[in-house]
């Protein structure tokens, strides 16, 4: 077995935990058709997980050890077999052309402060490649290649499996500002991460944006305005950076001239 994260042990702990309190040893011979629905009732009633995606997060953890257990040849009914947990359209909604378009504004307006043009040019380079924070926060002048930026995204880093994003002009120009104001490697992380969020939401504050912006956000808005544009889900699967074997075998390899041509639908999101 590999060396987990910090964040991932974090995750399984809040799982654990629930599940401690729910039972206090669970033996595989106790696992029936029932014991999912058994565990999200008690997650409901007793537990501070109350939204059915906070739900989801425990059963996916659950899950995962029985999934392991089943590969150690363990006989035991898989209670997911029989239970399917559900999801709800989660917390993070993507930003609208015309909300992306203000906070765009407001990063080349003479309001903005140095720190808040630091964070929102952060943000909106996440727009504009569909990168998660943390990789936001390691990008690296060694990941230009020719047209595209390409890197191993770290939290799928076990994989090893490359992306491939067009390296817009757009996103060129916010490297370009930070180089030229920041000048050090990685780009985008002379804030902490903690305090990113703190000023984005600051800034959708005085822009009159909804309270929940953080970079999670950016993923989901460059993910849609994508589509919105017209866009190819095989192809936006590729530029997310999809590994797993599902997705490997629902979405065809794309081609870099093929990437390259899409890649003028992200630039439409700043015009």
């Amino acid at each position: 077995y590999r060396e987990i994260s910090l964040g991932t042990k974090k995750s399984h702990t809040v799982t654990l935990n629930p599940l401690k309190a729910w039972k206090k040893k669970i033996a595989f011979a106790d696992l029936n058709e029932k014991t999912g629905e058994q565990f999200e009732r008690f997650l409901k009633l007793h537990t501070g997980a109350k939204s059915k995606n906070a739900r989801w997060g425990q059963h996916r953890n659950l899950k995962t050890y029985l999934n392991l257990a089943k590969k150690e040849r363990i006989s035991f009914i898989h209670p997911y077999e029989f239970f399917k947990a559900k999801t709800e359209m989660g917390r993070f909604q993507p930003l609208t052309k015309a909300h992306f378009k203000k906070l765009y504004d407001y990063y080349n307006s003479p309001e903005i402060t140095g720190t808040q043009k630091q964070v929102l040019r952060a943000f909106l380079f996440s727009c504009c490649t569909g990168m998660r924070h943390g990789d936001v926060r390691r990008v690296d002048l060694d990941w230009l290649d020719g047209e595209f930026f390409q890197f191993i995204p770290y939290k799928t880093r076990r994989f090893g499996t490359r992306v491939r994003v067009p390296a817009t002009k757009e996103a060129l120009d916010f490297i370009a500002d930070d180089v030229d104001e920041i000048g050090k490697s990685p780009l985008f992380s002379g804030i902490s991460e903690q305090k990113q969020n703190e000023i984005l939401k600051d800034i959708a504050s005085i822009l009159g944006l909804r309270p929940g912006l953080c970079f999670q956000v950016g993923r989901e808005t460059f993910a849609t305005l994508y589509m919105e544009n017209d866009g190819k889900l095989e192809v936006l699967a590729s530029f997310l950076g999809h590994t797993s074997t599902k997705m490997t075998e629902k979405y065809v390899k794309i081609r870099d001239q093929r990437k390259k041509e899409e890649s003028v639908r992200i630039s439409s999101f700043f015009t």
